[in-house]
């Protein structure tokens, strides 16, 4: 016997999840597009934020930051999680303004990660201490928080730690389309370079991405692949393997000829 109410066939609808205001509502794991700006609660100081006029008028403005919407995969920890709630707690289109304590930022202030160190150690290796300097301690960052007595007082607490946090934001978008992902989270790795340079496609459990020119011959390169199969392995379902396709153009007198490599690099998924 077929399925349905009283012999009658009945297709499925599944429907995405919106809020009562008629928006799309942000879930765990989706990528979305954000555009924020994050400052102090006490002063208002800016911290972060995607907005090249907000930079320029806080001072923060930094000639080599692009400053755009950008992506985060909500619930996933890309930031603090007061702001990362907040996200999972939105709709598309609308704009928040959330307040964030220390401990859902970047922490309370821990004064067991306060440490006095002899101010000889940082002679000893030509490091003159200076209050406000930071410096790398046994692969730990500290900030110099006084210099007295031939004695220097570190700070391993988060630079923002104890501070509550205030964000704006607005999610611009919920991107949907696999291959749009895959271009997002090349966007995010290499943001000076235009999404548009990169051809992307998926055919079954495969993604082939199409490297610009202009990359080949970066230092970076192999980094950028490696942290790319991992992002696009973990957060896309059903994909075993990246495929990079390296093009070399070279100018010959009469002809123009074009030498094609093919790179594969493929992780398998755990088994859970």
């Amino acid at each position: 016997m077929r399925g349905g109410i009283y012999g009658v066939a009945v297709k499925r609808l599944y429907l995405e999840p919106y809020s009562s205001f008629g928006y799309k509502v942000v879930k765990k794991g989706d990528f979305v597009i954000v555009e924020f700006t994050g400052r102090f609660k006490e002063t208002n100081e800016v911290f972060d934020t995607t907005s090249a006029e907000v930079a320029k008028k806080s001072g923060i403005f930094r000639e080599r930051e692009v400053y755009e919407p950008v992506l985060i995969i909500a619930g996933e920890g890309w930031v603090v999680p007061g702001f990362d709630k907040a996200i999972l707690e939105s709709d598309v289109g609308q704009r928040k303004l959330i307040e964030v304590e220390p401990q859902e930022g970047f922490g309370a202030r821990d004064p067991s990660k306060i440490k006095i160190v002899s101010e000889r150690e940082f002679l000893k290796r030509n490091i003159k201490p200076e209050v406000g300097k930071t410096v790398e301690v046994n692969g730990q960052l500290a900030i110099i928080r006084t210099v007295n007595a031939g004695r220097v007082q570190l700070d391993f607490n988060h630079p923002y730690s104890g501070k509550t946090l205030v964000y704006e934001f607005e999610i611009k978008k919920i991107v949907t389309d696999p291959v749009e992902k895959v271009i997002e989270l090349i966007h995010r790795l290499i943001p000076t370079v235009s999404r548009d340079k990169f051809k992307v496609s998926i055919d079954d459990s495969n993604v082939r991405i199409e490297i610009p020119e202009e990359l080949l011959y970066s230092e970076s390169l192999q980094s950028f692949k490696i942290r790319l199969v991992r992002d696009v392995i973990k957060y896309l379902d059903n994909i075993e393997s990246v495929i990079f396709i390296e093009k070399f153009t070279y100018k010959l007198p009469q002809k123009q000829t074009e030498v094609s490599k093919e790179t594969i690099q493929s992780e398998e998924r755990k088994q859970s």
